[in-house]
């Protein structure tokens, strides 16, 4: 286990469309605060990829699979992840998606952790233009991060609660 305490930005950047179109608050320095900490969130899924990629290298073994839990996450039985559940796929919860991708709790063949991990905060410093182009309403973290996937070409499944047996406490 590695536990990253890189201190996070306080005020990183916000695409001001992105702001604009969050439906969950009416006013602009909620909006702000709910985009910010997205941001946050995008940037220590960045970290995670690159302590993945470091012990790749350190461990010369690649990994095959990742597991995305939040923090809070409960899991409420026995639970075996198989190859075929993810492999050449990522693999999300169909409920709670928001018009995109629920990422409380994901499962994904490596050979998308890179876009899964990197791209969300890569693309919004740097690519970010051809996304918001693509896409009428990105309005939150979960319709963002579908058009990321899109965007990178990532195949994409969706299952019920009952292949995912976990809950949030938040």
């Amino acid at each position: 286990v590695i536990v990253d305490m890189t201190e996070q930005e306080q005020e990183p950047f916000l695409r001001s469309r992105y702001v604009s179109q969050n439906d969950k608050f009416s006013t602009v320095a909620l909006k702000d605060a709910r985009a910010r900490s997205h941001v946050r969130q995008w940037r220590a899924l960045w970290q995670c990829h690159k302590h993945f990629v470091h012990l790749e290298r350190t461990n010369k073994e690649p990994y095959d699979t990742f597991l995305k839990l939040r923090d809070d996450s409960l899991i409420l039985h026995d639970w075996t992840i198989r190859e075929e559940t993810y492999s050449g796929q990522a693999v999300f919860k169909a409920c709670n998606a928001f018009q995109g991708l629920n990422d409380k709790v994901t499962v994904l063949d490596a050979r998308y952790g890179y876009a899964f991990f990197a791209r969300p905060i890569l693309d919004w410093y740097f690519t970010f233009t051809p996304l918001d182009e693509a896409v009428d309403r990105m309005k939150n973290p979960e319709s963002y991060l579908l058009a990321v996937m899109r965007h990178h070409h990532v195949k994409v499944h969706r299952v019920g609660p009952d292949s995912m047996p976990t809950i949030t406490s938040r």
